[in-house]
């Protein structure tokens, strides 16, 4: 799966728990033995209690910086 996401109007209502369940319960019938929850910022407090929730733990962390360049406009 490449992205998964919930309509605000259906969070907090039991559909991303059923995605969840549904994904696991595909998985199990692969030789596949783990997965990556990939790219859940750090503000998404809900997705990273999910991910915790379901085993997973933080393995690594991107960090964006931004800079304004000053220069030549010409």
């Amino acid at each position: 799966v490449f992205a998964l996401g919930v309509k605000p109007e259906y969070q907090h209502t039991g559909v991303a728990a059923r995605m969840y369940q549904m994904h696991f319960e595909a998985a199990a019938r692969t030789p596949q033995t783990g997965g990556e929850m990939g790219w859940i910022l750090e503000t998404n407090k809900a997705m990273n209690r999910a991910m915790e929730g379901m085993g997973g733990k933080v393995v690594r962390k991107y960090r964006v910086y931004e800079r304004e360049l000053s220069g030549p406009t010409g």
